[in-house]
């Protein structure tokens, strides 16, 4: 697949399937779930939500790149249960004047949030958990929080790390065509993060950004 491109020109990524549904969680309780794509299908967050609802039978509805009126239809008509989007997404979302009391999962990823985007999602979404996921195309889902803080768990302080005020990841959970990016077995994401607490940061931005 083609890496979301934020650094520059875009890049071939080459995954397998177990670096792919690594973090796809699959069980029974999750068999009435309805979800809506609000990705892109052919980047890594949009075959996410794909292969997580496919994978547990679940209603997939896409609504990427619709009118943000069409998708407030959508989610009342088909009471969809779960939504995976970016902030700036959501601040679309929260420009209708409702609320939506079928929501009980909200993800977010790809960009920057904030505390605000946080409340502001909580009002409008009453019933809803919302969880900050951070991933790339090349190293998959590593990072999850219930807000904007992050924290390394003890599971992954052998393959995730800070330095120099960036986030490094361990050639281990790479993509296989990515190996000559290298410094040491440790690749640079370029993501820049901000300590705020012990074991607590928060990002910040790119070390590069450039709008494709």
């Amino acid at each position: 697949m083609l890496s979301s491109g934020t650094t520059g020109r875009k890049k071939k990524i080459t995954c397998n399937w177990g670096q792919i549904t690594r973090n796809i969680s699959t069980n029974k309780k999750y068999n009435n779930n309805i979800w809506a794509l609000a990705y892109s299908p052919n980047h890594y967050a949009g075959i996410q939500v794909i292969l997580q609802s496919f994978l547990n039978y679940n209603l997939l509805i896409n609504v990427f790149n619709f009118e943000i009126q069409n998708i407030w239809k959508i989610l009342k008509k088909y009471k969809i249960t779960n939504i995976s989007g970016t902030p700036t997404f959501y601040r679309k979302l929260l420009l209708v004047q409702k609320k939506n009391n079928y929501i009980k999962r909200i993800s977010i990823g790809g960009e920057i949030s904030n505390k605000i985007l946080f409340l502001n999602l909580k009002k409008k979404f009453p019933l809803a958990k919302i969880l900050n996921i951070y991933a790339s195309t090349e190293a998959g889902t590593t990072l999850a929080s219930k807000n904007n803080e992050f924290r390394i768990p003890p599971v992954l302080k052998s393959v995730i790390k800070i330095r120099n005020n960036k986030l490094l990841i361990h050639k281990s959970l790479l993509a296989k065509n990515l190996k000559n990016q290298l410094d040491n077995s440790w690749y640079d994401t370029k993501d820049r993060v901000k300590k705020i607490k012990k074991d607590k940061f928060i990002f910040t931005g790119r070390e590069t950004i450039s709008i494709n």
